[in-house]
């Protein structure tokens, strides 16, 4: 650890020893944000990317022509004075405390020790005891966000805790124009698997956790819950104030900000020839693609060293050695059949919620959005431009701006609805993601 990191972990520790002893942490923690205002956030000890890295690869990737100058100047000073958001901090005056949902209490062990993870990585930082006031913020500005957790499928012990930035106003006082992209992940995936090439999937360790903040976002990153530093059974509520100084899940902006931020890596990879096969991406998710299973096997292991260098690491309990049919996004790839079918248990569930959506008077706005993202992916398994079925469902969607927003569902939709059912029903979840093997059907007069 050299000296400049070892400002970053006396200041964290400063704080926690204030709060052990129950003293005030304010003045500390407002040094604590000066100091990383003025010298960036790279000394904190929660930081893995290696910075000269990045300096001196990525301006040479836009001498390539591979990465843009705006993009390559973005993404450096983000990880140097760590990413604002483009947060208009005048959309969110005063100080507010939000409670925490249900899932977050009846998941309160998993994210105990997710919160404890984050906070000993350096990844949060405890500030101090904590009784729910918003007047015991520091400063005029605050928001104490509130949490719940979703489960994760491959890991039943853990769970995911995720923060509503949408409740606190902060999703809606960022600007997050500049981020916009589109993922064409699917389609990307279905023009490089040619028939018999292989897939390997890969997963990106922490993802939004590695890039770090910046100072002025972090009042509006607290978090209330429990006491890390005790034991969990001997604690009856929350009782303590975290603040999270790198990314979380619950942003608007951070899958922007990743995007431009993965794509600057990819593009250091290929230039220094350690990438040389297609790797379309979403967000955090890989898929790795070629000809020969064994080269690309061979090809994501020297990635996963080039991206150690970087700071990043791949998750090897998600790696999925290539193969020809694989499961990526949800659907089962075959790349000798040119089939994408949905998994099972998602086909099952789509068309339980599809049921009973049908049956429904009024939705909110949440649950129309997670309908139009269900029926979305049940068209990638139908004919090129079944999607037509999005449309009046999408439209049921404007005008409302809060999850909990109703609207009436139009007959129009209901028929849509009941067309995606028996599609679904009939071709269980299967279809082409590709039809050029096909011969083209007799002519009819």
């Amino acid at each position: 650890m050299g000296a400049d990191q070892q400002v970053g972990k006396d200041y964290i520790t400063r704080l926690r020893d204030l709060s052990d002893r129950g003293a005030s942490w304010h003045g500390t923690f407002n040094d604590f944000v000066r100091h990383c205002e003025r010298q960036g956030i790279t000394d904190l000890p929660g930081n893995t990317i290696d910075l000269a890295f990045f300096k001196e690869r990525l301006p040479a990737c836009v001498a390539a022509g591979t990465v843009s100058k705006s993009d390559c100047d973005y993404v450096l000073h983000g990880l140097e004075y760590g990413f604002d958001l483009h947060v208009d901090e005048s959309k969110l005056p005063g100080k507010k405390v939000l409670r925490n949902y249900k899932s977050a209490y009846e998941n309160k062990e998993k994210v105990y020790k997710a919160l404890k993870k984050r906070v000993h990585s350096g990844k949060t930082v405890k500030l101090g005891s904590f009784d729910g006031r918003a007047s015991q913020l520091p400063g005029e500005r605050g928001r104490v966000v509130p949490n719940g957790a979703v489960p994760k499928k491959l890991e039943p012990d853990s769970a995911r805790p995720f923060s509503d930035h949408t409740k606190t106003g902060f999703n809606s006082a960022c600007d997050i124009g500049f981020l916009d992209h589109s993922l064409d992940t699917y389609n990307e995936i279905a023009t490089e698997l040619k028939p018999g090439y292989s897939m390997r999937v890969e997963d990106i360790e922490g993802a939004y956790t590695v890039l770090p903040l910046a100072p002025k976002v972090w009042k509006y990153m607290y978090v209330w819950w429990y006491d890390v530093d005790l034991p969990l059974d001997e604690q009856v509520a929350p009782n303590t104030l975290y603040v999270h100084v790198y990314g979380d899940f619950g942003t608007s902006a951070m899958p922007g900000v990743w995007d431009k931020f993965f794509r600057c890596v990819k593009a250091m990879a290929a230039l220094d020839g350690v990438l040389t096969l297609p790797m379309p991406h979403y967000v955090d998710d890989n898929s790795l693609i070629g000809p020969d299973a064994k080269v690309v096997d061979a090809e994501a292991e020297k990635l996963g060293l080039y991206l150690r260098k970087c700071g990043l690491s791949f998750k090897e309990i998600k790696s999925a050695h290539a193969a020809m049919v694989q499961l990526v996004l949800g659907f089962w790839w075959d790349s000798v059949k040119r089939t994408r079918t949905l998994e099972q248990n998602k086909l099952e569930s789509y068309l339980t919620n599809f049921r009973d959506m049908l049956k429904r008077r009024v939705m909110t706005l949440h649950e129309l959005q997670v309908l139009c993202g269900q029926v979305y992916r049940a068209t990638m398994t139908l004919p090129h431009g079944s999607n037509i079925f999005l449309s009046r469902l999408l439209a049921l969607m404007r005008g409302l701006t809060m999850p909990w927003h109703r609207r009436r569902v139009t007959a129009g939709a209901k028929t849509d609805l009941r067309c995606i059912i028996q599609a679904l029903e009939f071709n269980q979840g299967r279809g082409y993601f590709c039809v050029d093997h096909l011969p083209w059907a007799p002519p009819l007069y």
